[in-house]
């Protein structure tokens, strides 16, 4: 039924739209640098596709993490 579905087209990034997004990713995560080869290899894998670039890139990368929420009561005092 795709009178019902909503079809959304990507279009692919350039080279330099995933370098940039390359950089601001390492800044966030605190990721060493790469090296230019690395960079390169990436960008050709990525083939214009931010998500398999990051994904690739840091692999284990999460959010950071909120801040811990801290309670003064004790299980015992809800009783």
């Amino acid at each position: 039924m795709l009178s019902r579905a909503t079809v959304h087209v990507l279009k692919a990034l350039s080279e330099e739209d995933l370098r940039i997004l390359l950089d601001k990713a390492r800044d966030v995560l605190q990721a060493p640098a790469l090296s230019e080869a690395a960079c390169a290899r990436l960008l050709v894998y990525a083939d214009g596709d931010a998500r398999r670039l990051l994904n690739t890139a840091f692999p284990g990368a999460r959010r950071p993490p909120v801040a811990a929420v801290t309670t003064t009561s004790s299980p015992a005092d809800r009783r």
